[in-house]
C-alpha cells in the first residue's frame, strides 16, 4: 500500500506543474487577447469569429511593438520617467513596480547581474 501511495505522489508531482503551467498559460493567452479584442471592438473594428482567437493578440503585440519603437524619443523617455518617479513614491503600487522592474532587468538583455547572488 506505502509503494502504491508513493506511485501515486510521485505521478501528482510530476502532473501538477504541467497542469499548472498548461493553465497560465491558457489563462494569460485567453486574458491577453480579450484585452486585445475589446481594444479593437472600442475604436470600431468588428472581427469575423474567425479571426478572433489571433487578431486580439497580434493586436496588444502589435501595441508593445510600438510603445518599444516610442521609447527611443526623447519625449517618451521623459515622460516614461516621470510615471516611473510617480510609480517609486506611491506606497503598495512601489513595492509591485520595483519588483517587477527588478525581475525585468534581471532578465533584460543588458542584466550583469544574472549569475550572481
Amino acid at each position: 500500500m506505502r509503494k502504491q501511495l508513493g506511485i501515486l505522489l510521485a505521478g501528482i508531482f510530476v502532473v501538477v506543474p504541467f497542469a499548472l503551467t498548461v493553465y497560465v498559460i491558457y489563462f494569460v493567452g485567453a486574458w491577453v487577447n480579450s484585452l486585445g479584442t475589446s481594444a479593437l471592438q472600442a475604436v470600431g473594428i468588428n472581427l469575423h469569429d474567425t479571426l478572433k482567437p489571433w487578431v486580439g493578440m497580434l493586436a496588444v503585440l502589435a501595441i508593445v511593438y510600438l510603445i518599444g519603437l516610442m521609447t527611443h524619443f526623447w519625449v517618451f523617455r521623459s515622460t516614461l520617467n516621470l510615471f516611473e518617479r510617480i510609480f517609486s513614491r506611491v506606497p503598495g503600487i512601489k513595492t509591485i513596480y520595483n519588483s517587477v522592474r527588478d525581475l525585468m532587468e534581471l532578465f533584460g538583455p543588458e542584466s550583469k547581474r544574472m549569475g550572481r547572488v
